[in-house]
């Protein structure tokens, strides 16, 4: 299926599905941002994979996103649980479409802020109980260039907040502002969200595997090169 983009204006169509869903019906969603202003729509039901949307690129319905805040972030939540709403509805979604969902929206994020120049990154995070010893849970990633290194770290906070709780002895950030944090860092960045703790830090050490250009920093702490 291809998505005219100028009739969906000012909606740019970052992901999108559309499949049989009985014999001869087709079904689909997507997913469109516009600035910090977020949409998550409904195709029309249809005949083939080209006939969601009518001529003048209209949909079925939609859940637009449009509060004020930086990079859209709590915008961008809603649409993301609406859009996952709807293609459950629309029987166009399981946990590929999700998956799939957060790969392409992670990427999204990751280019909002330009890394031209960066060094190379680890992500990482920790639980830490609320006497500040640390228990066991936690990870971390080899050095990866500074775009993959960020999308591992939206990935660690997606997969670990729900369960990282708001003790109140502990100081962190929103939920909101964690992302806030983490799309528009440039460099290393460290911070908590109730128990958890998150962070991109130039020290760490490569992964022989990985096949990519290495662009460690000057001052990095590890043996490798």
């Amino acid at each position: 299926m291809i998505i005219d983009q100028n009739k969906m204006m000012p909606w740019k169509i970052i992901h999108y599905t559309r499949v049989e869903v009985r014999s001869g019906v087709f079904d689909g969603v997507f997913l469109g941002v516009d600035g910090d202003r977020w949409i998550a729509g409904r195709m029309y039901t249809g005949k083939t994979m080209s006939d969601g949307f009518d001529e003048n690129g209209e949909w079925r319905y939609s859940h637009s996103c449009t509060s004020p805040n930086r990079f859209g972030v709590r915008n961008m939540r809603d649409a993301i649980a609406s859009y996952i709403e709807m293609g459950r509805a629309a029987l166009v979604g399981d946990v590929v479409f999700e998956r799939s969902t957060w790969d392409t929206v992670d990427r999204y994020l990751v280019g909002q802020v330009p890394l031209d120049g960066v060094a190379d990154l680890a992500a990482g995070w920790e639980r830490t109980a609320v006497g500040g010893s640390v228990n066991a849970l936690g990870g971390s990633t080899y050095l990866l260039p500074a775009t993959l290194a960020k999308r591992q770290l939206l990935g660690y906070l997606r997969r670990t907040v729900s369960e990282a709780g708001q003790p109140s002895t502990c100081q962190g950030l929103s939920l909101d502002e964690a992302y806030e944090q983490v799309i528009g860092a440039d460099g290393p960045v460290r911070f908590e969200v109730g128990r958890n703790t998150y962070w991109l830090t130039h020290d760490g050490h490569y992964n022989d595997r990985h096949g990519f250009r290495r662009h460690p920093h000057a001052e990095r702490r590890g043996s490798d090169s």
